[in-house]
């Protein structure tokens, strides 16, 4: 038989992460806060953080057999809300839940929700995927929904758009709707656009959020997110050497009009959406372009993260 398992994640707040039981000192009845005693939390080490972190499995294991679950990481929690039945989580003298940890892209690859959940206005969210943003020729988000193959599907789970089945195993994205789904085309344009341009796939939007009750959040909280999608650079393959450029562009699109056309051999194949499952392990000669290409978009784009990061600053000549 299978096991159920409420899933949730997101950033972790060590409120007695990891201490096995309830707080011996507890808050008086009715107070909000103060200062608690909780039993010494186990440890948790660095070679356990970075095997939790990328245990992509652990979201199919866990939901499999109670047998298969001692193969994830076992870590005791206080969640603030218990996923789904919007209650309290177990509070201090309460024995806490026990969690399975595991890659965060079984839930969210970006963390957006848990910034959604803390109420962050201004968001820079980093879209680092295997899967290359195809043009307009190829898809129109105004025409009809994604598939997997046209972009990463996070973001069209997030405005209530199912690309991966609710049934894929590990996955957890049914419950990621926190935008509206009419909101998403103008999204996914306006990077299809940006990428056109030359200088790098990212653009900003201003959200409002819709209720969504398994992750707590409200519907009517406004935020500007700037969406930076790894995708080509064409003006920034036009900038590169001839023998650089001739390993890491595709012959089939010298002039870049296919984002999602990328090498097929040698040492940059893929570049620079590398296979997340073949291609861990960059050689220096990767990391290096890559980071010249994302570093050049940064500057090429200089004043939409400013206006990102620092929305309200002056700024000073």
């Amino acid at each position: 038989p299978t096991t159920k398992n409420n899933t949730g994640g997101g950033q972790v707040d060590p409120w007695a992460f990891g201490s096995p039981a309830g707080a011996s000192t507890p808050l008086p009845a009715g107070a909000a806060a103060g200062e608690i005693t909780v039993p010494a939390p186990g440890s948790f080490h660095i070679s356990a953080v970075s095997a939790a972190s990328s245990w992509a499995p652990g979201g199919a294991l866990a939901s499999i057999t109670a047998l298969t679950q001692d193969l994830g990481v076992r870590m005791p929690y206080w969640p603030v809300l218990r996923a789904g039945e919007g209650a309290e989580g177990p509070g201090p003298g309460e024995a806490p839940d026990d969690f399975l940890i595991g890659d965060g892209g079984i839930v969210d690859n970006f963390n957006l929700i848990s910034m959604l959940q803390r109420r962050v206005e201004n968001i820079v969210l980093f879209i680092n995927t295997e899967v290359p943003l195809v043009n307009r020729t190829v898809w129109d988000p105004a025409e009809r929904d994604p598939t997997y193959s046209d972009l990463d599907d996070d973001i069209p789970a997030f405005f209530g758009i199912e690309v991966w089945k609710d049934t894929q195993p590990g996955y957890f994205y049914m419950k990621n709707t926190v935008f509206n789904s009419s909101d998403f085309p103008a999204v996914a344009a306006a990077l299809q656009d940006a990428a056109a341009a030359g200088t790098g796939a990212i653009a900003t939007t201003r959200l409002t959020t819709v209720a969504n009750d398994w992750y707590g959040i409200q519907a009517g909280f406004q935020a500007s997110i700037t969406w930076v999608y790894l995708s080509r650079v064409c003006s920034w393959e036009a900038r590169l050497a001839g023998e650089v450029r001739g390993q890491a562009v595709s012959p089939a699109d010298p002039g870049c009009l296919d984002p999602a056309t990328r090498p097929g051999k040698g040492v940059f194949k893929n570049f620079p959406n590398f296979d997340t499952g073949s291609q861990l392990q960059m050689d220096p000669e990767q990391a290096n372009l890559l980071g010249s290409m994302a570093g050049w978009a940064v500057k090429a784009n200089a004043e939409i993260y400013r206006a990102a990061l620092a929305p309200q600053a002056e700024v000073v000549v």
